[in-house]
């Protein structure tokens, strides 16, 4: 359920990935081809009401992945107002889906102060759970740091910990798994570095950083034309099911 659930999140975060990537350099103009053709397939995953994704009950985070993946692509505006709408209006039960909800309408320029005040209730000693009963995951624990420094100066005590929490989860090899005493894998790193990178008032350790920059690093594909999505092809396949057409793609740049 965890890899079916964040396939949207996934696949947006590649397109982020690919936005900055093609503009930072114009070398990688296949990475524009991909980025519309990215963008495409995600709007014809619209529903009546504004949400995007078949799976009703993981309709709320393909959203607001969406939402933050595309903000800005003129292609995407009515799109976007339609799926921020339904979004306002939508209610979700956990840690995920409640931050991801907040980043999203905060983007779309809406109020989510409401959502991050809430967000406490899931709290779970030093770190975030599911849900409030649940065990603290490095995964919700980032998500939940990602949406809380939209207002950082309100939530800095909260932060603190909860960056603590993720900097002693850091393995010896720099990267992060889904718990504590997890393998480290590039999402929940990647997801874990981008938390990181979003806060402007506390001092991450250069250290921390560092390694987990280059465990990233030693992730990427090599090859001609290949996406630096930082991720095995059998994660990237297990993270995208009934995707054939990105799969293949990214498939040309991957051992099994």
């Amino acid at each position: 359920m965890l890899k079916i659930t964040e396939s949207f999140r996934f696949l947006s975060l590649m397109v982020a990935i690919a936005l900055s990537l093609s503009m930072a350099a114009p070398a990688f103009c296949q990475i524009d081809v991909a980025v519309d053709q990215a963008e495409g397939w995600l709007l014809t995953q619209q529903n009546l009401d504004g949400s995007l994704g078949a799976i009703t009950e993981l309709q709320p985070v393909d959203s607001a992945a969406t939402i933050v993946a595309l903000q800005g692509r003129p292609a995407s505006t009515s799109a976007l107002a339609a799926a921020a709408g339904y979004l306002d209006g939508v209610a979700e039960q956990n840690t995920h889906f409640r931050s991801r909800r907040a980043v999203a309408l905060s983007a779309a320029g809406l109020d989510a102060s409401t959502l991050l005040a809430t967000l406490g209730g899931f709290r779970n000693g030093s770190g975030m759970g599911a849900f409030g009963s649940h065990q603290a995951n490095v995964l919700d624990t980032a998500f939940a740091v990602q949406a809380l420094v939209l207002e950082e100066s309100t939530y800095l005590l909260d932060i603190v910990t909860l960056l603590d929490d993720l900097q002693a989860s850091q393995q010896l090899d720099g990267g992060w798994g889904f718990e504590i005493d997890s393998p480290s894998e590039a999402y929940y790193s990647a997801e874990v570095l981008q938390a990181l990178a979003d806060v402007d008032q506390l001092a991450i350790s250069d250290a921390v950083l560092a390694t987990a920059s280059a465990y990233l690093a030693g992730r990427q594909p090599s090859g001609p034309g290949c996406l630096a999505c930082g991720t095995s092809k059998r994660e990237f396949l297990d993270f995208n099911p009934g995707r054939p057409t990105a799969a293949l793609e990214v498939e040309k740049c991957y051992e099994v």
